[in-house]
């Protein structure tokens, strides 16, 4: 074809013979045929999987020539060409679109063709075991399909069967890696975990260096593959389950068997028993210099902007806080002592701590930053004083849910467990009196901190031993601690007074004995602790800025304790006497019937039988005081239930008055026995000191077996026996009940005012 630059060029001498449009055709054509040649021989490649390609040798140096031509074309357009077509500027616009769009056709095949290539490189360096080169081959090649993919989304179809391709060889170098990966680590873990002994074997293949350059070589293409983490999280997990976390909990016989190609570690459990501390980090620096012996101390190649790190030290970010944290929990902790006396074997296990820190930090497992247990150890004042409280507070709690009814008898005179320092005053008005003791001045009474005898709890009796135990134990410390200690000791005391009330409730509420043991227990350490804070305030004032060192302000509580649910027992107890003479028609019927006596005997007799049992109940357990008064108290309500129904009366024949005196005398009788503790007979005595109604009840008896005269003359004009307990109505009542209606009856109402 002749054209416009064609002839413009030939006019000015700067064109060959032979014609530009055609070779540009030439070329165009060249091209498409090398495309094609391509497509079809990758789609035979990676899509029909024929078994020969003898084409394949030559299409790189087909592609090349091509890319030679065009490039020589453009040059010589650029050159001498374009600047001559100014008059076939249209002309020259298309020819250069068209070379344009044949060199990007270029750069897609020759890119088409570096991904066969690199896939092939990849596969062949698999087969050499140089996993890091065909791990970067495949990270290549998804980069240059990434690329492709937006330049020839319609004309190049092949491109997704290459990626197809390029996934399933990267998921081949996966599974690969991950299978060399478990023959350089083997774990033999028996099941189940409760059997003993229990033994567990981690092997590591190590020896030459050709298996190191394999190894290094594996590490960095799991990296590549971002698979590497995922492995060290298995590691590490399985490390901590069966290897790290046995070691610091229980008793285990370590040892490492050597063979030319690997090397193994042995852990063997035989008794699940917390090991000493000792052994522990000995056991712990042989586990970790094992791992380091082997493999884990290669490096691992990060980006070009990141260090290098070794798989010891990937391995402490995967589990690192997880094994100082169980350290912790499960080996210095327990180590930590709960006394002081202690304190100074401690100092062995900061040291053992120190070195293993410097063990970890050397071989990379923990930063340099990191020194959580070694803090942890170095803070022993606070954690010794964190520990002995808790302690303590977890002694005093099981002490208090033991038995209320395991008891012991206080002696008659319960001395002080310490002595109380002599109470002086403070300045007095004469100088020389100012260090007088009180004792001394006004003769104090030795026997006023005595607490009288009665049974007390031998759990009460442990808890108070063990609050003395911990003000000495705060003697002996250091200032924090013993101020933490001060705290813990009334801390148990408003223990007790949570505790016991609810953890015992039934049998305290349903069973008089113990209800009583309550009682004594709450009433006994509340006298003690009336004097504990003295008796230590000498030894711990300088030790407190504060120095209130008193347990005064729990006192009223305890004693609220032991007094509500004794008076609570009391309630019922009466209730219960009571309901015994709840039919109020008995006496009424005595009155009416005599037949009916036989009822009113058997509700008296319950009654007396029922003090008898509480009697037999009380009487060893209670103080004399309490025993007496509370015995009086509920004799006190039948006397007073009786006197009011005999009083009610509005007739009582002879016959009924005579039963009445007899029936008053089964009381009168018994009633002495209910107050009979020891041998001195001080019945009588403390009947009429704690039975209110005793003297009227006995009035009364007089009055139901007298005459009138008797009744007169008792009365007194008032100034009688009979007028310290009945009031005139009351005796006219009783008069009008046991007397007919006569004209001397009605001369002696008149006279009783």
């Amino acid at each position: 074809m002749s054209s416009l630059v064609t002839e413009v060029l030939s006019s000015a001498g700067k064109l060959e013979k032979d014609d530009l449009n055609s070779k540009i055709l030439k070329i165009s054509k060249r091209i498409e045929d090398i495309k094609l040649e391509v497509q079809e021989t990758l789609r035979g490649r990676h899509k029909e999987f024929l078994p020969h390609f003898a084409e394949t040798v030559e299409l790189s140096s087909h592609l090349d020539e091509a890319t030679s031509e065009a490039d020589l074309l453009l040059t010589t357009i650029e050159k001498e060409i374009k600047p001559q077509l100014h008059n076939a500027t249209c002309e020259y616009q298309e020819l250069t679109k068209q070379l344009e769009e044949s060199s990007t056709l270029v750069d897609i095949v020759g890119k088409l063709a570096e991904i066969h290539e690199t896939l092939e490189a990849a596969k062949q360096a698999q087969k050499k075991k140089d996993y890091l080169s065909a791990a970067t081959s495949l990270q290549h090649v998804e980069s240059l399909i990434f690329q492709t993919k937006h330049e020839c989304e319609k004309d190049v179809d092949i491109l997704q069967v290459m990626k197809t391709e390029q996934l399933v060889k990267k998921e081949k170098l996966k599974y690969d890696l991950g299978e060399i990966w478990n023959q350089h680590i083997v774990w033999n873990i028996p099941k189940p975990k409760d059997d003993l002994p229990y033994k567990v074997e981690l092997k590591l293949m190590t020896s030459g260096n050709k298996t190191l350059e394999e190894i290094q070589s594996l590490l960095q293409a799991l990296y590549y593959m971002k698979e590497l983490d995922k492995k060290i999280k298995k590691l590490g997990s399985n490390l901590m389950v069966h290897v790290l976390r046995i070691v610091v909990s229980y008793q285990v016989e370590i040892h490492i068997e050597k063979s030319s190609t690997s090397v193994t570690l042995v852990v063997v459990v035989n008794r699940k028993e917390r090991a000493e501390t000792t052994q522990v980090f000995d056991k712990l620096h042989t586990v970790f210099k094992f791992l380091h012996g082997s493999f884990m101390k290669l490096h691992v190649k990060k980006e070009p902007a990141e260090e290098s790190e070794t798989l010891m030290s990937l391995l402490g970010k995967q589990v690192g806080k997880e094994f100082c944290d169980c350290l912790i929990q499960e080996c210095l902790s327990p180590a930590i002592p709960s006394h002081s006396k202690d304190l100074e074997g401690y100092s062995k296990v900061i040291e053992l701590t120190s070195n293993l820190q410097v063990q970890l930090e050397t071989l990379g497992f923990l930063e340099a930053g990191d020194t959580t247990i070694l803090e942890y150890a170095r803070n022993v004042d606070s954690l010794f004083a964190n520990k002995m409280c808790q302690e303590l507070l977890v002694c005093a709690r099981n002490i208090m849910k033991e038995d209320l009814h395991a008891t012991i008898t206080l002696p008659e005179k319960e001395p002080l467990l310490e002595p109380l320092p002599k109470l002086t005053k403070i300045k007095a008005v004469q100088e020389e009196d100012k260090m007088t003791s009180v004792e001394d001045k006004h003769d104090v009474c030795k026997n006023i901190f005595h607490f009288p005898r009665c049974q007390v709890s031998l759990s009460t009796r442990k808890v108070l031993d063990l609050l003395h135990e911990v003000m000495q134990e705060a003697i002996k410390s250091s200032p924090s601690c013993a101020v933490r200690l001060f705290c813990t000791a009334r801390n148990i005391c408003e223990l007790y007074c949570d505790v016991v009330p609810v953890y015992h409730k039934e049998s305290i509420t349903t069973l008089p004995q113990q209800t009583a043991i309550h009682h004594n227990n709450c009433m006994f350490l509340a006298h003690n602790l009336l004097t504990l804070g003295h008796q230590y305030h000498s030894q711990l004032a300088t030790f407190l800025e504060n120095p209130c060192i008193t347990f005064v302000d729990i006192v009223p509580q305890l004693r609220q304790l032991g007094t509500d649910a004794f008076l609570a027992q009391m309630r019922r107890q009466k209730q219960q006497l009571l309901n015994f003479l709840q039919d109020t028609s008995v006496f009424q019927n005595i009155a009416d019937d005599i037949s009916h006596l036989p009822a009113a005997r058997r509700a008296v007799t319950q009654c007396i039988h029922h003090l008898q049992l509480l009697q037999r109940v009380w009487k060893d357990v209670l103080p004399e005081g309490v025993f007496y008064r509370v015995m009086g108290t509920l004799l006190n309500s039948v006397l007073e239930e009786i006197i009011v129904h005999i009083t009610a009366l509005e007739d009582i024949s002879e016959e009924a008055g005579i039963h009445f005196v007899s029936l008053f005398g089964i009381i009168t009788d018994q009633a002495l026995d209910l107050f009979k503790i020891a041998d001195e007979d001080v019945s009588l005595l403390q009947v009429h000191k704690n039975v209110p109604k005793w003297r009227k009840f006995e009035e009364l008896r007089l009055i139901l077996g007298a005459n009138m005269r008797e009744i007169v003359d008792r009365w007194a004009d008032g100034k009688g026996p009979i007028a310290l307990d009945f009031t005139a109505e009351e005796v006219k009542q009783l008069i009008r009940a046991l007397f007919q209606n006569t004209e001397r009856r009605a001369a002696v109402l008149a006279k009783l005012r």
